[in-house]
């Protein structure tokens, strides 16, 4: 975290505390967010999509005499993440999470990307997963207004990547690649599908292998289901 950061932090969350209770529009949180990053985590305006919009996958609107795809805007997409901002968070949450699995079901890397839902204050992390009900798995969550500058700043870096050269700590390597970060997410997505076609072609030897593994668990920890 560089020196700067505590200062900036602070009037963000000013700032988006007064837009969240004056009721402000989502766009302009999202301006307010999109501001911070760039101050905070230099990262330039142009590498960050605004209003992108897209076709969604696999869906039509009938309309008298014809079908029309549905389409719509994700509010902001950098790399790999995508942001959906919401006015009412409680209020909205529900057609944020149907956003988000649309918009991460039709973009081209959107099963290796993530999606956040926010109101500027309060963040919520998916991944896409057809195994939940939603079509979404939660990964992660904060509220900037509850935690201090380091740890919003290891948690937004997480998804950001803006250090560069920068000697790591435990606490950043566990925002990084622990059991609640992106990069884990994504490796265990990879695993996953992976173990799924070796279960399909090698249905007895992934229950050996699955054998073995236990067999190992108990001899170290004493017990199968160790974590």
């Amino acid at each position: 975290m560089h020196s700067a950061f505590p200062d900036q932090f602070a009037a963000y969350l000013e700032h988006a505390r007064a837009a969240r209770d004056g009721g402000q529009h989502h766009d302009q949180r999202r301006s307010l967010f999109m501001e911070f990053l760039g101050e905070a985590f230099h990262i330039p305006a142009d590498q960050v999509e605004i209003e992108q919009y897209i076709q969604i996958k696999d869906q039509r609107v009938p309309v008298p005499g014809t079908v029309r795809v549905r389409k719509g805007w994700i509010d902001a997409v950098f790399q790999d993440v995508i942001f959906e901002f919401k006015k009412d968070f409680a209020r909205e949450r529900p057609e944020g999470l149907r956003e988000l699995r649309d918009y991460l079901r039709t973009i081209p890397n959107g099963a290796a990307s993530v999606g956040l839902l926010t109101d500027g204050l309060l963040f919520e992390v998916f991944v896409l997963d057809d195994s939940e009900a939603s079509g979404l798995r939660q990964i992660s969550d904060i509220n900037l207004e509850k935690t201090t500058a380091e740890i919003a700043f290891l948690w937004l870096d997480a998804y950001l990547f803006s250090q560069k050269q920068q000697q790591p700590t435990a606490a950043d390597i566990v925002q990084r690649f622990g059991l609640r970060s992106p990069t884990f997410a994504a490796a265990a997505r990879v695993l996953r599908e992976a173990l799924a076609v070796f279960e399909a072609t090698e249905a007895g030897a992934s229950e050996v292998k699955r054998q073995q593994w236990a067999f190992y668990l108990a001899r170290v920890y004493g017990d199968a289901d160790a974590r």
